[in-house]
């Protein structure tokens, strides 16, 4: 758990799922909760033990990675190793996907339909 703040677990996309996005400015969130290159690694892993918890029930924890295309290529480079980094030392790590579209319950924000 994160130190000085206190910790909230994300809202989950479908169970065990989680984004972890760059926005323009480098900035991380995971699942629209904000968190630093200090802070991330022990919210992942906290969230990873979470979801393996209840993995009979909700499936495979996974992570999907999001990058602003106005993202430093750098930052984007350090949001994937914050995710290896947070499974380091387990046996099974983090399933991550990369997401090239805006999920359906994104749309309304002015974004347009994502592909069928």
């Amino acid at each position: 758990m994160s130190r000085g703040r206190p910790h909230s677990r994300p809202r989950c996309f479908g169970g065990s799922t989680f984004i972890l996005r760059v926005d323009a400015e480098g900035k991380f969130t995971i699942n629209g909760q904000p968190t630093t290159d200090e802070t991330a690694v022990d919210d992942l892993k906290k969230w990873y033990g979470e979801a393996k918890a209840v993995e009979a029930v909700q499936g495979k924890p996974v992570i999907f990675f999001a990058a602003d295309d106005k993202a430093k290529y750098v930052r984007a480079v350090a949001a994937l190793d914050l995710i290896k980094q947070s499974s380091r030392d387990r046996a099974e790590p983090w399933t991550i996907g990369m997401m090239t579209e805006r999920l359906p319950e994104q749309v309304g924000d002015g974004a347009a339909e994502p592909a069928k």
